[in-house]
């Protein structure tokens, strides 16, 4: 009887120690960085872009073979990749040519933000005929609310290398 009572609980502690280990993984893989992220560029590239967005976008990955020349390795490279490029890849076939990823003061034409939030990505995005940015990043659920009001408001605010 005490043994089947022992082993009645021992299963009850693994349940209970499985859930527990489930919970910390599945929070911990919800948003990556914190909620502090400021609008300037040095704290949305240490909260998410060198994290998030290095690991395809830089020498030697696949996006970046396939044309997306994006360097994140460093905040540097990231910045310049951002700031000094437009439309280039072959992921949307001569309809977005042109449009700057990162249209300083106008967060609403920057092909970044059609990449990555759902409510700018649009049909004539940035007021050209047929451009719709890529979708495959759109609303990822480890870019925090935060981080996508502080890319906005850096954005709008000039895209300053701050």
């Amino acid at each position: 009887m005490i043994r089947w009572e022992m082993s009645k609980i021992w299963r009850a502690l693994n349940f209970i120690g499985g859930l527990t280990l489930v919970s910390i993984l599945y929070t911990s893989c919800g948003e990556r960085g914190t909620d502090s992220v400021e609008p300037t560029f040095s704290s949305l590239y240490a909260n998410y872009f060198s994290s998030a967005c290095v690991q395809c976008h830089s020498p030697g990955t696949d996006a970046y073979d396939d044309g997306v020349l994006f360097d994140f390795t460093t905040q540097e490279s990231a910045y310049d990749s951002l700031l000094s490029r437009t439309v280039t890849s072959p992921s949307n076939p001569g309809l977005c040519l042109g449009v700057k990823i990162v249209d300083a003061g106008n967060a609403k034409n920057s092909y970044l933000t059609g990449v990555l939030l759902g409510s700018y990505n649009t049909n004539n995005f940035a007021g050209v005929s047929g451009c719709r940015p890529d979708q495959g990043h759109i609303n990822r659920n480890d870019f925090p609310s935060s981080a996508q009001s502080a890319l906005l408001n850096w954005i709008n605010e000039g895209a300053q290398n701050n």
